[in-house]
């Protein structure tokens, strides 16, 4: 949402679905300014969670009925026919995961560079 906030509107008729993420707290959800644009927009909501460890699972999650492929689910969230599922996540919980997931990229990167360094060195 956010790295399209500026042409979402011009751009409605592309898009099917906005999208509700999970990453948010009871006291602080950034998630108000989809819900909006998607009754703006009359676009239906589909609940995201972008999992980087298990314990993200079923926080934030799309109900739809429709047949078990990609078509059906497509046509069904076009419709409309979706609804989100969420709970805000706990402080304590996103916290630890905002420390994992930055340990985690911190040590890609970390190790990318020292891979940098040695292929340097081998030159």
């Amino acid at each position: 949402m956010s790295c399209l906030w500026s042409e979402l509107h011009k751009n409605a008729d592309l898009i099917d679905a906005v999208e509700y993420n999970h990453f948010y707290l009871s006291w602080l959800n950034f998630n108000y300014r989809a819900a909006r644009a998607a009754r703006r927009l009359q676009l239906p909501l589909v609940g995201n969670s972008d999992v980087h460890e298990l314990s993200q699972l079923g926080w934030t999650f799309s109900k739809i009925r429709a047949g078990k492929n990609l078509m059906a689910v497509m046509a069904s969230i076009r419709a409309g026919e979706v609804r989100v599922e969420t709970q805000p996540l706990n402080t304590r919980f996103m916290l630890r995961l905002t420390l994992s997931i930055a340990r985690s990229r911190f040590g890609r990167a970390l190790r990318t560079e020292m891979g940098r360094q040695a292929s340097v060195e081998q030159a």
